[in-house]
């Protein structure tokens, strides 16, 4: 429970930065302020999830994410600072954390934090994020195998592991 509060204060901590440092700049209404799409990457349960992304002051973002399947189901949240001026391609470091629950045969609960850097095309009509980073394991929760399992594996992941962070969104406004 350590870990979850201090990703928790982190994520706090480059909210208030974030929020304190944006000046105004007279180009902001050039910027998406509100985007849709596409996450790729290590994001159970299929490595894509659908993603909604504001920016509700110059070089800082907030956005959310998920995705569910049958019993599998993942939500999120991220935080991105951009560099550039708003409405320019820019590079960016962004934070994120994930919940990931499968209630199948074998249960399983994961926390994830993602801790990325990139760049982000922008044009006028939408963007493209590609970045990388690290992926670290707050919490990870498998059930033990079923009675009468023939092969049955556990957990096998390190608990950081690299990442490749890939979006695609369209502006709304």
């Amino acid at each position: 429970m350590g870990n979850l509060r201090w990703c928790a204060r982190l994520l706090a901590g480059c909210l208030c930065a974030g929020a304190a440092s944006a000046a105004p700049d007279p180009d902001w209404q050039a910027e998406h302020h509100l985007a849709f799409g596409v996450r790729l990457g290590f994001v159970p349960p299929v490595l894509a999830v659908a993603e909604v992304l504001v920016r509700p002051v110059p070089h800082l973002a907030l956005g959310i994410f998920g995705m569910a399947l049958d019993h599998r189901s993942s939500a999120g949240a991220e935080v991105m600072m951009e560099t550039a001026a708003p409405g320019a391609s820019t590079p960016y470091g962004q934070l994120a954390y994930l919940y990931y629950r499968d209630q199948g045969q074998r249960p399983e609960r994961s926390q994830l934090l993602y801790a990325t850097g990139g760049y982000t095309w922008k044009t006028a009509h939408g963007e493209v994020q590609l970045g990388g980073g690290l992926l670290f394991f707050v919490s990870d929760e498998l059930a033990p195998c079923p009675a009468g399992t023939f092969i049955c594996i556990g957990n096998v992941l390190p608990p950081v592991l690299p990442t490749l962070d890939l979006a695609f969104r369209f502006g709304a406004f």
